[in-house]
């Protein structure tokens, strides 16, 4: 088959995992002996160290409004809709543009892969009594009645046009729900979650070093919940056994600090800044424990697969995507509770032969997130289709 991927960007350097999973699909799908390109929507983000094993295709989508966006990936489709047997698209940026090429009669059938939520989903406000929510863009009347009329349009007139998509692939299946209650339908519904490599390749983690390093990755923003982390740090019977790092940088960074700082935890936490990858895969091979402290509930964490390669026991909120990704790898703590969270860093940190336990456990539930396990039924359902 001729694939042809259709996605935002490569960038290689700076993003997050999404680029690596298009990445390891497009071998994928090239391993089975199939054509590959990719054509990138938003090229001039594009960093890509090298050659790559298929043709990246630039094009540059210059307005980002949700109108023009769905036009611009229409006409894209339509432009190389001859050199391809199958589309596979970012779903929450591009469903509406394949929806309708679809409706408009288009030939090629398409795979609609989602990782992240709608913008016109619920807002995400933690519920914990120091939480914030990020910056709120519809804070006037007029840009909140935008947002009512673009949530109406969406549910009726962007479903009926994406729902004309064959295939919809999800990385987890509480995202899927979402969707699905958002009324989208497509026949052909598959978990495909965000691909893990091994990269220790098992290596036995022992856990003897004092303090225990517990690490927190990702944006400082106030909905990734650095601030509950900190403060359920402060709750800790022990602090003098503890040490955690909170690797990452953003707007909220000036906040956590003063936070750190109020509690007197400046010697106990260390705020490393962003890291590279391979500065990343070094910090967390010196960690303990993995903590994702907050997160939009159906959004799964490209930080804790990494640290799940790596052999780290985590922490994760219960009936999450996270708490799904992990598996049995996982202590979970209740949703956007502070005090839930320090008993549960507790709990773990107490106990060796359960650190160890789950460490076991990441390695067995990250061989079974690989790629190479979920785009046999991927390509076989697309064949299907096809043929």
């Amino acid at each position: 088959m001729k694939i042809i991927f259709i996605t935002s960007k490569l960038n290689f350097q700076t993003s997050g995992g999404s680029v690596f999973d298009i990445d390891r699909k497009a071998r994928s799908f090239l391993a089975l002996g199939n054509s590959v390109k990719c054509v990138t929507a938003f090229s001039k983000s594009n960093l890509i160290p090298g050659p790559q094993p298929y043709q990246i295709i630039e094009e540059n989508i210059i307005k980002t409004g949700l109108v023009e966006i769905s036009w611009a990936v229409y006409k894209i489709l339509k432009k190389y809709e001859k050199e391809a047997d199958f589309f596979h698209v970012d779903g929450h940026v591009f469903l509406y543009g394949a929806g309708l090429y679809k409706r408009l009669g288009g030939r090629v059938p398409i795979v609609a892969f989602f990782n992240r939520e709608l913008g016109s989903f619920s807002r995400d406000v933690p519920v914990y009594e120091f939480g914030l929510a990020d910056e709120d863009v519809a804070n006037t009347f007029l840009k909140k009645l935008k947002k009512c009329a673009r949530l109406i349009a969406e549910k009726s007139i962007g479903m009926l046009l994406a729902n004309a998509i064959e295939i919809t692939t999800f990385t987890s299946p509480i995202l899927q729900m979402e969707y699905n209650k958002f009324g989208l339908e497509a026949k052909y519904q598959l978990i495909s979650p965000e691909c893990g490599e091994i990269f220790r390749h098992g290596a036995k983690r022992t856990f003897n070093q004092k303090p225990l390093q517990l690490i927190a990755v990702g944006r400082l923003i106030p909905t990734k919940g650095f601030d509950l982390l900190i403060y359920a740090f402060s709750l800790l019977s022990s602090q003098d056994e503890y040490h955690l790092t909170i690797a990452g940088s953003g707007a909220d960074e000036a906040r956590l600090k003063k936070m750190s700082k109020e509690f007197g935890l400046e010697k106990r936490i260390t705020f490393s800044g962003w890291l590279s990858r391979a500065q990343l895969f070094e910090i967390l091979d010196s960690s303990d424990i993995f903590i994702v402290p907050r997160w939009r509930r159906e959004l799964t964490s490209v930080g804790l697969i990494e640290a799940m390669s790596r052999g780290l026991p985590s922490i994760v909120s219960a009936g999450s995507a996270t708490a799904w990704q992990a598996g049995s790898a996982a202590v979970v703590f209740k949703f956007d509770d502070p005090q839930n969270l320090a008993l549960a860093i507790q709990k773990l940190s107490d106990d060796k032969n359960l650190l160890e336990q789950l460490s076991e456990n990441a390695y067995k539930r990250i061989s079974e997130l690989r790629y190479t396990n979920w785009t046999p039924q991927l390509y076989a359902t697309m064949k299907q289709i096809k043929y």
